[in-house]
């Protein structure tokens, strides 16, 4: 579908957004209309656990979220109940949906959008999802306020369920694009705390995560790996190995040497 007619169809059903329900089964009725059989196919091949979806592409999903978010900032009381009825329909397109708009919403009103995904994570059940809420939901929180959103991420990263783990760190993401914020120990303290797990998951995360940080604070993420080479177990020595492509060179050599 055209970017200009998805665009008409989203704002026609945010006319309907005081009654969540019909909003929800317009939208519903959308993302049939735009779905591509072998797409629908080819998420569950990507992401094997993932539940019910449309086959909706992912452009026009980020059309949709677009126009919600621009009107959620507008009319925060309005959107959140609409959110949360997205997020319980508990389709991979609804839920992507919501993480992206809230990337919009949270500028304005952070806690309760945290208030909100706090109330999510416990239903993720595949990565995909995970990492979308995670990157885009959490966004604004955790670069706008880290100081609050971090010990959060420390809890996450204990968790028993291995998606809220994995959820923990993926939030870190935002803030390694983030120009004005310096990188610290505290953020290499939430990856240590996962360093020995068995999850592959995780451990796919934490290394995602770490050669990210490479790319802003090669020194330290470096000093990192070090601390974490020696004596480590093979989870570790994986993390490690994964984790330590994007250092210089010389770095990596000598960090593998330690394996």
């Amino acid at each position: 579908m055209e970017k200009d007619l998805v665009q008409g169809k989203a704002k026609e059903l945010l006319e309907k957004v005081t009654e969540p329900e019909e909003f929800a089964g317009g939208l519903q009725a959308l993302l049939r209309l735009a779905s591509e059989e072998q797409r629908q196919s080819s998420y569950r091949r990507i992401v094997p656990q993932m539940g019910e979806n449309y086959g909706t592409p992912i452009p026009v999903l980020r059309i949709i979220a677009s126009e919600l978010g621009k009107f959620g900032q507008r009319n925060p009381d309005q959107i959140f109940p609409i959110l949360g009825l997205l997020w319980n329909n508990g389709s991979f397109e609804e839920r992507t949906i919501v993480a992206k708009s809230l990337e919009k919403v949270g500028k304005g009103d952070w806690g309760r959008s945290l208030q909100l995904i706090r109330s999510f994570i416990g239903d993720i059940s595949d990565w995909a999802i995970c990492d979308q809420l995670a990157m885009f939901g959490m966004k604004p929180l955790i670069t706008g306020h880290p100081t609050e959103v971090l010990p959060l991420c420390r809890k996450w990263a204990q968790d028993d369920n291995k998606w809220i783990r994995r959820f923990g760190v993926v939030a870190l993401y935002s803030l390694t694009k983030d120009k004005k914020y310096q990188l610290g120990r505290r953020e290499f303290l939430i990856l240590e705390l996962l360093m020995e797990d068995r999850d592959k998951e995780v451990k796919k995360a934490v290394a995602w995560i770490l050669r990210e940080m490479s790319k802003k604070e090669s020194q330290m993420a470096f000093e990192f790996l070090v601390s974490q080479a020696e004596g480590g177990c093979k989870d570790t020595r994986w993390i490690v190995r994964e984790g330590s492509k994007k250092l210089p060179g010389e770095d990596r050599e000598r960090l593998l040497s330690l394996l």
